[in-house]
């Protein structure tokens, strides 16, 4: 038995004297076991198995309980039905005070669940080596903040390695996605952020306190853990995202219609779930509901209701979501996260619109033989660019 299980049982109240006294003095061995410990106590996984633990103790009972009405229901003189149904009854309720005693209403975090299509698209991103990323972990220093560690990442379990063995409480991580890789990361807390590509996120090892904050720049999808003692902010150059456990999308470089490439970006922040407010530069708070859209650029706002989430959910999926959306706004989406150029030839290409569903871990040239049948606009790729015409026939 692994010291996951010993815990899990530990907090369903069933380890044995030798299990308590082994976990004990595993966590006295090494400091960066105690910070393991926080880490799991915070941790979806852990909460499973003790959901498995629980199920499997649960039909123990149940199955001595039938045992025991069969043996009682086949002795009709002194068995009624109806002390049989309050012998289950009794079971049911101690069942259920059991539970409410291991299992406070309040105590234990809610971590957010991923479905089984993000959970296949995590997969499918590392087997296609689409989730890459590097970090820097800074320790606390008489001076300041000293850089030790610039290591390369392949997955979300390659980052809890290196969290597991950093002792210090005080360390901070920047972790940055590759120009054309995404990355998904587990935070202390059970929070899970999908980071897109070319994006940076700045996170504690450890959330002390009674505010759980990162920094953002770039562009990442939240599904953060419901914690209502903490909330959860994410700080980005046009203002602060304030929450208690939802799922949103914040993207710090949404570019203005200008299309001047100097103009500074604004901030799109969309609410999927829950409730969210932002603050901005000027400290005015501003209260967003499911299915709003906002745009922060220092203390102006910009609010759209009613709006289609499934753009902005589909790629954690593993998909390109649009809907009547233009090739100049389509492209560059697609093109980045290839590593590809953009080139038009005519306006008529760029105004030419499509409403369509893609792979993200799929071919490029099918993704662009799939736009071309549908929309007539022509693409040539030469070398790291792709050229742009309105035509008939994909090159």
């Amino acid at each position: 038995m692994d010291i996951t299980d010993i815990i899990a049982k530990k907090l369903l109240g069933k380890a044995t004297d030798n299990e308590i006294s082994k976990l004990n003095a595993w966590l006295d061995s090494k400091a960066s076991h105690r910070i393991r410990y926080e880490r799991l106590l915070n941790d979806g996984s852990l909460y499973s198995r003790m959901d498995i633990m629980n199920r499997i103790e649960k039909d123990k009972g149940w199955k001595q309980l039938k045992r025991r009405i069969d043996k009682s229901s086949g002795n009709t003189r002194y068995t009624s039905v109806l002390s049989i149904i309050a012998r289950v009854a009794a079971v049911v309720l101690i069942v259920f005070a059991v539970g409410w005693a291991v299992f406070p209403k309040d105590d234990r975090p809610v971590h957010p669940q991923m479905s089984e299509e993000v959970a296949n698209a995590i997969h499918k991103s590392e087997l296609t080596g689409k989730t890459a990323a590097t970090v820097m972990v800074r320790h606390k220093a008489s001076g300041g903040w000293t850089t030790t560690r610039n290591v390369k990442l392949s997955s979300n379990a390659a980052l809890a390695s290196l969290l597991d063995n950093t002792v210090d409480t005080d360390a901070e991580c920047e972790l940055q996605t590759l120009k054309t890789s995404e990355y998904w990361l587990t935070l202390e807390d059970g929070t899970r952020v999908h980071l897109d590509y070319n994006s940076r996120i700045l996170f504690p090892t450890h959330f002390s306190g009674d505010k759980r904050q990162v920094y953002l720049d770039g562009t990442a999808y939240f599904f953060v853990s419901k914690d209502k003692e903490r909330p959860f902010y994410v700080n980005t150059a046009n203002g602060v995202v304030k929450e208690y456990g939802t799922e949103f999308l914040v993207n710090t470089r949404y570019a203005n219609q200008t299309n001047n490439r100097h103009s500074p970006m604004s901030t799109e922040v969309v609410l999927v779930n829950g409730s969210i407010s932002i603050i901005t530069k000027d400290d005015k708070e501003y209260i967003m509901q499911p299915r709003d859209r906002m745009l922060v650029k220092g203390s102006h706002i910009q609010k759209e209701q009613n709006v289609d989430t499934s753009p902005y959910t589909a790629w954690n999926e593993g998909k390109f979501k649009f809907d009547n959306c233009r090739i100049d706004k389509l492209m560059p989406v697609i093109s980045k996260w290839y590593g590809y150029n953009v080139v038009y030839n005519d306006s008529k290409s760029r105004d030419a619109s499509l409403t369509g569903t893609f792979d993200r871990y799929g071919s490029l040239s099918d993704i662009l033989r799939s736009i071309s049948a549908v929309t007539g606009v022509n693409f040539e790729m030469c070398n790291d660019t792709i050229i742009v015409s309105y035509g008939n026939q994909f090159e």
